[in-house]
């Protein structure tokens, strides 16, 4: 079992469910809304095409987690730390304080879900 896998695993069982899709791997951006809730995108042209609009965030990953594969019922971040005392050199944040960069109008905290 590969870090990335060990702390969703753990978190999962933390919150009573079995069931974790990981979405995107450990990244360090995220999307920007507006104040209304509205993703902010805008025009690249390099490609031609609209993307979302991001900004630096805490490594995290972007999973869905459920009882079961047939019943997800949270997308949320997973936000990890790099430590080398621990297996895999990855540890699940626990305290807000670990958090680093946290975007305006968002608060400090380890982990964030929205009900699917």
């Amino acid at each position: 079992m590969h870090g990335t896998e060990k702390v969703l695993r753990e978190e999962a069982a933390r919150l009573g469910l079995k069931a974790v899709i990981i979405r995107a791997g450990v990244h360090c951006e995220t999307n920007q809304y507006a104040a209304d809730g509205t993703l902010l995108t805008y025009y690249d042209p390099r490609t031609g095409r609209k993307r979302n609009k991001t900004a630096e965030d805490d490594p995290h990953v972007t999973v869905y987690m459920g009882k079961d594969l047939d019943s997800l019922t949270l997308q949320g971040h997973v936000y990890i730390v790099w430590d080398t005392k621990v297996s895999y050199n990855m540890r699940l944040v626990r305290d807000p304080s670990e958090r680093v960069k946290v975007q305006p109008g968002r608060e400090a905290v380890p982990s964030e879900y929205w009900y699917l």
